[in-house]
């Protein structure tokens, strides 16, 4: 049964969606997010160097608040979304950005990379994060860019590391990167181009540099990575195909269903909570 906001003794205000039963079968609307929309709407979102919160969907549970994940200007603070869901993976990782890119400085720097398969259908869906104002958003879909990507961010971070003074965030997205070849171990060796991107994984959040990785299941990041640069992903979102208890935690259950997944964050206490997937877009 849910309660009212009396009963919780929530003021309406702080409510971010009215109080439900959840309905697993149903689609889940950003529009439910009220305050979200309502910061949406009226660009109402703060600015900060410090952190950045993005909400992606509503909790299998009784809650006043929706599921959100935290950036933060500390070491780890990258995201990591794994399953063979790729409606599901573009809404958390646009849902991501769209948010982040709004609590960011003017001088903030996107790159998004979208690796899928030309006819799939499934390029195209972040290019209205090229009209935000004041933020130099890059999109590209071959993976020719990339490699020049990474050394453009690497030498960003050098900087970084000298001047405390740069206010703008360094967001990095690459979705499908199961699909560049070029980062597959050859034997047990990690490759040159996934030693930079490790690179920018370790030393770029505490300068707010951020990165968004996509893989389509779990044997493709460790084609590509060692398993000890999971460590490096204090968010992680898990869908179709993974279950949390290969990722430490205490749950087990194998995700089944499209626009579901497990997320799993320092809010979380790095056990994973169950949500639905945003399944529309809002963009302002």
């Amino acid at each position: 049964k849910a309660l009212c906001s009396r009963e919780l003794n929530i003021p309406e205000t702080q409510l971010t969606q009215n109080p439900f039963i959840f309905d697993g079968s149903l689609d889940i609307k950003i529009e439910e997010n009220l305050s979200l929309k309502r910061k949406i709407d009226e660009d109402g979102f703060e600015i900060s160097n410090i952190r950045a919160d993005a909400y992606l969907g509503e909790p299998f549970y009784i809650s006043d608040d929706h599921v959100f994940l935290r950036f933060r200007k500390q070491q780890q603070s990258n995201l990591l979304i794994i399953g063979d869901d790729s409606g599901g993976a573009i809404s958390c990782a646009f849902q991501s950005l769209n948010q982040i890119i709004r609590q960011c400085h003017s001088d903030t720097k996107v790159f998004i990379f979208e690796i899928f398969d030309i006819d799939s259908g499934l390029q195209g869906n972040f290019n209205s994060l090229k009209t935000l104002d004041g933020i130099e958003t890059k999109i590209y879909t071959k993976t020719r860019e990339f490699e020049n990507a990474l050394s453009l961010i690497r030498d960003e971070i050098e900087l970084r590391f000298n001047d405390d003074s740069v206010k703008g965030r360094i967001l990095l997205c690459v979705m499908n990167t199961n699909s560049i070849r070029e980062m597959r171990k050859t034997g047990y060796e990690t490759t040159p181009l996934v030693n930079r991107l490790t690179s920018i994984l370790k030393d770029g959040p505490e300068f707010g540099v951020h990165t968004i990785l996509h893989f389509i299941n779990r044997k493709s990041f460790e084609d590509a990575f060692d398993r000890n640069i999971y460590e490096e992903f204090e968010n992680k979102i898990l869908l179709k195909g993974q279950n949390p208890v290969d990722y430490n935690c205490s749950i087990d259950d194998t995700v089944k269903a499209d626009f579901t997944g497990y997320m799993i964050s320092p809010k979380t206490k790095y056990e994973a909570d169950k949500f639905k997937i945003y399944k529309n877009s809002v963009s302002k």
